[in-house]
């Protein structure tokens, strides 16, 4: 319940992304309650507010995708949880993406997503009572926050202003860093010898033409972004996919001309974490046998500690080796994405 001499509370949440975009929602769906005292004003600061954020952008190329599946996310709590405050809407990725033609086994691309976030905000800005709640988007960097730990925070925006509220949530997700001490010893040979190096960054600011024409690129590592560098390449060189059916993908690629050898390398020699091959039918949870919620309690209550690699290990590969049977279980095929 509200009075008209309640105190305006304020929250600043710095980053819409995922977390950014959950954190408001949860506050809205917070003000829906008898228990809610006073009007609350929610500052969101995020230069790409209302797009996603800056990995999830919406009006990114389709080319990154995302690493889970469709229906393995979604912003609202799923009949898995048990929320303390009300849920006025499930919709998960999956629902949201149905209308594209996705299923909820489907590897979105990161651009859907963002569509995803920007739909879920907008829901809650619809759904927020200005008289009990008030959300605000900055479309804005935060520079700085001060304040004493347990006291008001001082909030400084790139836009020049500065705003004071009564506790920050920092949502920053991937933050553009400095080049670390390999990186940049690379860098410097680089640039002594005429050649072009590109450090670790969000995909959507490097400039991948500049290794188009190029006779051989060294990349290092083949995880999450080797995939969004090979996908980024290949788009800016022109190449494109073409039907083939005699083949085992089923497709085959066209170079666009200009794509340089790639030299791959990693410490594993490995990709990253090949996907499961999945049934395009929504999955059903699957009920561990081995590694119960009661054996992980008898674990973790143990005084003297656990021994993962003799404990906790052997459970999780006998779970691992328990036969999946029935439709909604992942087969053991991999694929990679």
């Amino acid at each position: 319940m509200t009075h008209a001499a309640d105190p305006v509370r304020t929250v600043v949440v710095i980053g819409a992304g995922p977390r950014g975009t959950a954190i408001v929602e949860r506050l809205v769906a917070a003000s829906t309650t008898e228990e809610w005292q006073g009007p609350l004003t929610v500052h969101l600061v995020d230069p790409l507010v209302g797009r996603g954020g800056a990995v999830w952008r919406h009006d990114q190329p389709e080319v990154p995708l995302m690493n889970t599946t469709t229906c393995q996310t979604t912003l609202y709590p799923d009949e898995s949880c048990h929320p303390l405050l009300p849920v006025p809407h499930r919709e998960s990725l999956a629902d949201h993406l149905a209308e594209e033609g996705l299923g909820p086994s489907d590897f979105a691309s990161r651009a859907a997503h963002g569509r995803y976030l920007a739909h879920v905000l907008e829901t809650a800005l619809a759904d927020a009572d200005p008289e009990r709640s008030r959300i605000v988007p900055h479309p804005a960097e935060a520079v700085d926050v001060t304040g004493p730990a347990d006291g008001p925070q001082r909030i400084r925006l790139s836009d020049g202003r500065v705003s004071r509220a009564d506790a920050v949530a920092l949502a920053l997700g991937h933050l553009p860093t400095a080049l670390g001490p390999r990186s940049q010893r690379l860098a410097d040979a680089a640039e002594r010898h005429g050649l072009v190096h590109l450090g670790p960054a969000n995909p959507l600011e490097v400039d991948y033409a500049a290794l188009l024409g190029r006779e051989a690129v060294a990349v290092q590592g083949m995880g999450l972004n080797f995939y969004d560098a090979i996908g980024m390449l290949t788009t800016a060189a022109g190449g494109r996919f073409e039907e083939a059916p005699e083949t085992e993908a089923g497709s085959r690629y066209v170079p666009g001309g200009a794509e340089p050898v790639l030299v791959i390398g990693s410490r594993s020699g490995m990709v990253y974490r090949p996907k499961p091959d999945l049934p395009q039918e929504r999955l059903s949870p699957y009920p561990l046998q081995v590694l119960t919620s009661e054996r992980v309690l008898e674990l973790a209550v143990r005084s003297a500690g656990v021994d993962h690699e003799g404990e906790v290990m052997p459970l999780m590969l006998a779970e691992r080796a328990v036969p999946c049977a029935g439709p909604g279980t992942p087969s053991s095929r991999a694929t990679r994405r």
